[in-house]
């Protein structure tokens, strides 16, 4: 039997095994901080007691994980800047200088092999030129084929056949290709 408390925060309905009757937990909605201070004997709704969120350092500032200061130490972040940090603020910048790292970063040569699995034409590859453009064109050839090559691919003489049997826009645009020659 289980007992049920209210989330003081969210007056979610929480059903509890009375093991957990006395512990200090997290609300599974709204994951507002709760203690389950009640009756084991009581059969109706209790109220869980709020828990004031208490930052775990004294400086009033949640302290950096240690895979947030090794990331942090990887992306060429100063210990004093670092220090500097809370846990959002770290999150915030390692996700700013992963990103502008990944903007900048050439693409890499499984990547440019994947897009030729694809059928990524020639003269697309040579346009790719770091990861992110990569992984943009990637994410384009997954897609379906558009109208305009469908169109072009019937011009070029394509039979139903083949035209069914597109399902991403690298095997239409592998087909051009084919039909088409190397000039495109």
């Amino acid at each position: 039997m289980k007992l049920l408390f209210i989330c003081p925060h969210c007056d979610h309905e929480l059903h509890i095994p009375p093991t957990y009757l006395g512990m200090k937990g997290r609300c599974n909605k709204c994951q507002g901080r709760i203690a389950l201070i009640g009756n084991a004997n009581e059969r109706g709704p209790q109220r869980a007691s709020v828990i004031e969120d208490t930052p775990p350092s004294g400086n009033g500032r949640a302290k950096l994980s240690s895979r947030q200061q090794a990331l942090l130490e990887e992306l060429g972040v100063s210990t004093e800047e670092a220090a500097a940090l809370d846990k959002e603020q770290a999150s915030a910048l390692i996700r700013e200088r992963i990103s502008a790292k990944r903007h900048t970063k050439p693409a890499t040569e499984k990547q440019i092999a994947y897009l030729k699995r694809l059928g990524a034409p020639n003269a697309q590859l040579e346009q790719v030129h770091t990861k992110e453009e990569a992984a943009q064109l990637i994410e384009e050839m997954h897609l379906q084929p558009t109208a305009a090559q469908m169109t072009y691919l019937r011009n070029l003489g394509a039979n139903g056949v083949q035209l069914a049997r597109l399902k991403t826009r690298g095997q239409a645009s592998a087909l051009i290709q084919e039909l088409a020659g190397e000039e495109i």
